[in-house]
């Protein structure tokens, strides 16, 4: 089973040595909002997304899926993600990070 972190800025794929650092939970969901969990970063299709995150996110999988749904794109979804979070936690942990993509559908 692959593990994921974040350092620098970059994701980076866990491996021996890595105990310190914060592993990531990884979302799916699919371009009509259904989410699963996923073990590695899956390729994405047009009009999917992808959510990885830290532990201590508080934002329940409902709320994933609405967002996203809701969202013109990754930023949009992102924010909405994030003041959820806030307005739950009232602080953000800096050990707390929080990516969100989304394939654009061809036109």
């Amino acid at each position: 089973m692959a593990a994921y972190y974040l350092e620098n800025g970059k994701i980076q794929e866990a491996c021996a040595g890595y105990a310190s650092r914060e592993d990531a939970e990884i979302y799916h969901l699919s371009a009509n909002g259904e989410i699963t969990t996923k073990e590695i970063v899956p390729d994405l299709k047009p009009g999917e997304g992808l959510l990885m995150c830290t532990e201590g996110f508080y934002v329940e999988s409902l709320e994933v899926q609405v967002d996203f749904l809701k969202a013109a794109d990754a930023e949009h979804w992102l924010k909405y993600m994030a003041l959820r979070h806030i307005e739950r936690a009232r602080y953000i942990d800096d050990r707390l990070w929080v990516l969100a993509e989304m394939m654009e559908e061809k036109i």
